[in-house]
């Protein structure tokens, strides 16, 4: 299947850049009620200027993906969003990412499978170790990373059940 069908990524028409805004505004506006991250909060999180968070927002916003409007709170600010359509190309994505996970966790027996997920929990509490030594708040949520370890749990477990279901 992988050498047949091409990676998800590949099938979506914009760049590693924009979907990582696509991703973060995703993931910041079904966390909050705020109307989506500010472009200048988008462009930290992206380590890019203000000037290019604003192009590339603007850019997403011509093609339908996002929204932009002004900060009812400070009306200097834009606060951005995913589009229907943006949310669309979102969740098409992660659903193509786990329908190829699922199958490539399928060949897997039930061993193996409580392997990757102990691994998986391994690198999460790496990952906040590293946090921790780089000086960030290990506690501290980012919400793309958040939502994207809440997924690959939901998709290993649900796994490890499907194949105890099968193979009783």
């Amino acid at each position: 299947r992988f050498a047949v069908h091409p990676p998800p990524l590949l099938e979506i028409d914009v760049t590693m850049l924009q979907f990582k805004a696509l991703l973060i505004m995703f993931a910041v506006t079904a966390e909050t009620d705020s109307g989506g991250p500010r472009i200048s909060d988008l462009a930290r999180w992206l380590n890019v200027t203000t000037a290019t968070a604003s192009t590339l927002v603007e850019r997403l916003v011509d093609r339908g993906l996002v929204e932009r409007r002004e900060d009812p709170l400070d009306r200097r600010q834009h606060r951005c969003r995913p589009s229907s359509a943006g949310q669309q190309l979102v969740v098409r994505f992660f659903e193509a990412t786990r329908s190829q996970s699922r199958e490539l966790l399928s060949v897997l027996d039930e061993d193996e499978l409580q392997t990757v997920l102990d691994a998986a929990k391994i690198l999460i509490a790496a990952a906040a170790r590293y946090r921790a030594a780089a000086g960030i708040d290990p506690d501290a949520e980012c919400p793309v990373t958040e939502e994207a370890l809440r997924r690959s749990q939901h998709v290993l477990a649900a796994s490890i059940e499907s194949n105890a279901l099968q193979n009783p």
